[in-house]
């Protein structure tokens, strides 16, 4: 695309990012990304839930918190439950990793 000078839209954008999460391709997430943010296009939900999954799915959940906060009165369904979801996965991975060190101390 860039090679006919035609610009990326959010919908391509919004493609890669998904593609990022699929493969699980995170280095080329965050390449994805800083061309999205140079490319000052308005990001509107779709892009901003895709990111804040994204970053989750990778374990940033600072910068997950960051865009889900920044999208203001902007949140919707599908950005309540991708924050909510992530943190859940988070703290159940946490108590389980805990529980492990529990059983393996034998600390009762």
């Amino acid at each position: 695309m860039t090679q006919q000078n035609a610009p990326p839209d959010l919908t391509t954008y919004s493609i890669l990012l998904k593609s990022c999460i699929r493969f699980r391709n995170f280095q080329l997430e965050k390449l994805v990304h800083r061309k999205l943010i140079q490319s000052r296009l308005g990001l509107d939900s779709v892009v901003l839930n895709t990111l804040i999954n994204l970053y989750s799915k990778c374990s940033d959940v600072d910068t997950a918190r960051s865009i889900f906060e920044g999208m203001g009165n902007g949140r919707d369904l599908v950005s309540w439950s991708v924050m909510v979801s992530q943190v859940l996965r988070i703290t159940v991975w946490s108590c389980k990793q805990f529980g492990h060190l529990l059983i393996c101390s034998n600390w009762e």
